[in-house]
């Protein structure tokens, strides 16, 4: 599995893990979304390991 891939399945479960629990806002979408973004700019070595992160 490719890590953009890999991501992109484990930020999908831990959605579905938030709605289950009752516990996905406003507060945990934030939340997401910066550790998404985190990775949008991620460079090792001067390559972006996520270009298209959805």
């Amino acid at each position: 599995m490719k890590p953009r891939d890999a991501l992109v399945f484990d930020i999908n479960d831990l959605r579905r893990i938030l709605k289950e629990d009752g516990l996905y806002n406003q507060e945990t979408r934030k939340k997401i979304e910066e550790y998404i973004n985190y990775y949008r700019t991620y460079e090792h070595n001067d390559v972006k390991i996520f270009d298209e992160l959805e």
